[in-house]
Order: C-alpha cells, then sequence, then structure tokens
C-alpha cells in the first residue's frame, strides 16, 4: 500500500449575491493510503488512446469534517476563514457563505495525483476515512486558476 499526500479539491455552486450563482473552488491537503492502483486505456477514434485511473484512495477524512489548511481558491478573490467564505471585493454586496456548503464530502470533485488533477468518481464513507475511486483526467473548476 503506497502512502499519498496531495490536494483535494472542493467545487460547489453556490449563491454568491442576490440571484448571482457561482462555483467556486477550494484545494485542501490530505494524506492518504493508495489501496488500489490500477490504470486502463480507452481505445476510440482518437489517434492516441486515453488514459482512464482506476485507483483508490483512503484518506483519513470524517465526512463533515472541516480541513485545517485552505491552499488555494478559485476565484482567487475568496477569504476562507473558520466558518466564512467571503468575497474580498470591496463594492461587491456577497453573501457570507457558510464553510460547510463547500467543505464537504459531496463536493470532492478532484485529486492531485503524479502533477495532475483527476476526477473523482465515487467515494466510499468508511468512519473515519473516505475511499475516493479516481478515474479520468479532471477539466472543471479548479482552484488556483485565473478567471
Amino acid at each position: 500500500m503506497a502512502k499519498w499526500y496531495g490536494t483535494v479539491g472542493y467545487v460547489a455552486t453556490i449563491k454568491t449575491a442576490p440571484g448571482v450563482w457561482q462555483e467556486i473552488a477550494l484545494e485542501a491537503e490530505y494524506a492518504g493510503d493508495m489501496t488500489r492502483n490500477h490504470r486502463r486505456w480507452n481505445s476510440g477514434q482518437e489517434v492516441n488512446d486515453g488514459i482512464t485511473l482506476q485507483n483508490e484512495l483512503s484518506i483519513v477524512c470524517d465526512p463533515g469534517s472541516i480541513p485545517k489548511t485552505i491552499v488555494r481558491t478559485y476565484p482567487a478573490n475568496l477569504e476562507v476563514d473558520d466558518q466564512y467564505i467571503r468575497f474580498s471585493d470591496e463594492d461587491a454586496e456577497s453573501i457570507p457563505i457558510d464553510i460547510n456548503e463547500v467543505v464537504n464530502f459531496q463536493n470532492i470533485r478532484y485529486i492531485t495525483y503524479l502533477g495532475t488533477n483527476w476526477k473523482v468518481t465515487s467515494i466510499d464513507t468508511q468512519y473515519p476515512r473516505l475511499v475516493l475511486s479516481i478515474g479520468g483526467v479532471y477539466n472543471g473548476p479548479q482552484a488556483g486558476t485565473a478567471d
């Protein structure tokens, strides 16, 4: 069983102002064990075969717990404290967002493994661990990217 240390990406669609909804992303650092290491190639009509991981990653994380360290956010103007997420724009009428709405195991969308962001295809809760199954390359909203 290989050890793993990296980032887990949370993505949620939240109400940022009256009538305005936006996807935000937060990344937090975790440690865990790679319990299954498997890959397969997808043969299709492309010139090069696509690769899909079928790895399983077990991280120590209570399903409702808040990570101690948020390393990156998207958009970059988010301020994160122990309870709330706020937009740092002075002129914006932003609604404080409860951090539990975003940092929840149901909003885990990707993990970083070998320098690439990979989709989390399923999550199994085995208290006090979460077992994340990893699929193809993740191309959605990511923390630390430009607006």
